[in-house]
């Protein structure tokens, strides 16, 4: 283990180029050591190098003779649709000129004031197919016209599904409708279940503050629970449903159903520290805002997903996997032990090296 160790060292010494890192977990290294990266150049770029166990622990670059940007998403095959993304906008004066939409992340990013401009529009309004980088991950993006951007500058988000992704926005409200909004039914809706994800697993340091008029049912809460005093949130464990699973915690909140009143359109929260750290919103300027109808609802029940430091309402279970040739970052717990932040501490991790840096330069944004 030691002289594995010391190899290694040495190696990394020699690594000039960028360290990609993917995710999921926490990396226990044993064996290897110079021999298995000399049996990795050997195979090839791309092998990677296996331990006694049959564990992936290093694996080169693969070659990449085009830059990111010129990536696009799979070819579709009988069997496999390719992956695109459709995103319509809409502003309330109905002016959509000169507005752009910046990416980055999964899908493919431009320069500022080189975004993408509208591929066509529609009674909703305009429309962006936005080039992709990748067929699943996170794409970020901005509505933006010049300096003037949407949602208060804010970056917004979605998560690639495999095949065809169409998501509907209007101004100044970060939900990805899966449908045009317009044409929406009432939702029937008595209940969101909240999935809570902390890396940290401090779910005790946490909790929530509900208050009258955010769209809560306040009558169907548990007795004994106090609402609309910041500094005394609301504890995940004194909500309805709740149950702490290893990568989650999950917890009802009632809310008054659109059904009684079409103006019950959302709901309205926020997760914040237990004193003396009330004033900590988990990374958000805002409050978190839920909106019925960009919900999947079943039995009356609408499911979002929060994920610690993300101030995205993902509808849909996020892929928080990650590959990152610019910003990866990593700590050496010991000589045998690195332990990557904001990943589960289950599932593998690869690490990718490079000695000539082929990884491709990132698009700027600001």
């Amino acid at each position: 283990m030691q002289a594995w160790a010391d190899g290694w060292s040495r190696t990394a010494r020699r690594v000039v180029g960028a360290l990609t890192i993917g995710l999921c977990g926490l990396l226990s290294a044993c064996g290897g050591g110079e021999a298995g990266l000399a049996q990795q150049k050997a195979a090839g770029t791309g092998a990677a190098v296996v331990d006694e166990n049959g564990v992936a622990l290093i694996a080169g670059v693969p070659e990449s003779p085009t830059s990111s940007r010129a990536r696009a998403a799979a070819v579709a095959t009988p069997d496999t649709p390719a992956t695109s993304l459709r995103v319509h906008y809409r502003r309330a004066d109905g002016n959509h000129a000169g507005w752009q939409i910046h990416t980055w992340g999964a899908a493919q990013g431009p320069n500022w004031n080189e975004g993408w401009n509208a591929a066509g529009s529609d009674d909703f309004g305009v429309y962006y197919d936005v080039p992709l980088a990748a067929t699943s991950g996170t794409v970020g993006f901005l509505f933006h016209n010049g300096d003037n951007k949407d949602n208060g500058g804010a970056d917004q988000s979605l998560v690639l599904q495999a095949g065809a992704n169409e998501v509907w926005r209007l101004q100044g409200d970060s939900t990805n409708y899966p449908s045009n909004p317009l044409l929406l039914a009432t939702p029937d809706i008595t209940t969101l279940r909240v999935h809570y994800k902390r890396f940290d697993g401090a779910y005790s340091a946490w909790g929530l503050h509900l208050w009258n008029g955010s769209g809560l049912n306040a009558a169907a809460l548990p007795g004994g629970v106090t609402i609309d005093n910041w500094n005394q949130p609301v504890a995940f464990s004194a909500m309805p449903a709740y149950s702490a699973g290893s990568d989650e915690i999950v917890f009802d909140i009632p809310v008054l159903n659109p059904q009684g009143d079409a103006s019950r359109k959302g709901l309205e929260f926020i997760v914040h520290g237990m004193p003396p750290n009330e004033n900590d919103k988990d990374g958000r300027d805002n409050n978190i805002r839920v909106e019925f109808s960009a919900l999947t609802i079943q039995n009356q029940v609408g499911h979002v997903w929060l994920v610690e430091r993300d101030a995205t309402v993902y509808t849909a279970t996020p892929d928080l996997r990650q590959v990152s040739s610019t910003d990866a970052r990593a700590v050496w717990l010991n000589r045998t032990l690195v332990k990557w932040p904001r990943i589960s501490a289950s599932g593998t991790v690869r690490l990718y090296h490079s000695a000539t840096d082929r990884s491709a330069s990132p698009p700027t944004r600001r």
